[in-house]
């Protein structure tokens, strides 16, 4: 016993000097949620953002050159917003710094939801335009237009959100890459081999895709939180 307090007397940290007042003097700064959220668009990708600028581009340049066929382009390229959104929130797990950020001043959840808003309002602007777009160069009613664009985007969410899962943070972005290149080439095989499905009478399946893939996506979305929630208790 002796020998044993000797050693621990030998290597005890020295008592830390003026401790309370240094915390009393170096306060930490509050930061309000919007500050916080605004803070999130410097840590997203510029090949997001750039991706983004070059759809919206091709999306108005499309209206003077492929007018008649806008909407199958428009919605052949909407997979590859859903794949920007999925890439930017598993990156923490992609290299291997999830378990750091939960130990940072932002949870990592916060973090992650902050730049899925960002992404999310960025998206549903491009929908919109991409929607508008569609209806004024082709003779379809607005809701059918939004939900042929929505449909692939909805499936893409869904499927990408299912791999990041169940499979491990290297796999999981190939794996959304080869999803959203097979969502895109199905509705350009559409487009091309069966146009009859855009038809009035096929609508109620394109809904019907659509709210399943809402729903999926949407549930798929509290695992993952939950999920979060578990990591961060262990």
């Amino acid at each position: 016993m002796n020998k044993k307090k000797m050693f621990k007397e030998a290597y005890a940290p020295p008592e830390p000097l003026h401790k309370e007042e240094f915390l009393r003097h170096a306060p930490i700064q509050p930061v309000s949620t919007t500050a916080f959220i605004l803070s999130q668009i410097r840590y997203i990708r510029k090949w997001v953002w750039g991706l983004d600028i070059i759809l919206l581009c091709l999306s108005l340049i499309g209206t003077f050159f492929f007018r008649w066929k806008i909407l199958y382009e428009l919605s052949a390229m909407m997979p590859l917003l859903a794949l920007t959104m999925i890439t930017e929130s598993g990156r923490s797990e992609y290299y291997n710094m999830a378990e750091f950020e939960q130990s940072a001043r932002f949870s990592l959840k916060s973090v992650v939801l902050a730049r899925l808003g960002i992404l999310g309002i960025m998206n549903v602007f491009l929908f919109l335009c991409f929607t508008l777009v569609s209806n004024v160069s082709m003779d379809i009613s607005l809701i059918r237009t939004g939900i042929y664009l929505l449909c692939p985007y909805l499936i893409t969410v869904f499927l990408c959100l299912w791999i990041s899962r169940r499979f491990h943070a290297e796999e999981v972005f190939y794996l959304c890459i080869g999803v959203t290149v097979m969502v895109c080439l199905g509705v350009l095989m559409l487009h091309n081999f069966a146009i009859a499905v855009y038809g009035g009478e096929y609508f109620v399946w394109w809904l019907g895709a659509a709210l399943l893939s809402g729903i999926g996506a949407a549930k798929e979305c509290v695992r993952i939180i939950k999920q979060m929630e578990e990591f961060v208790w262990n």
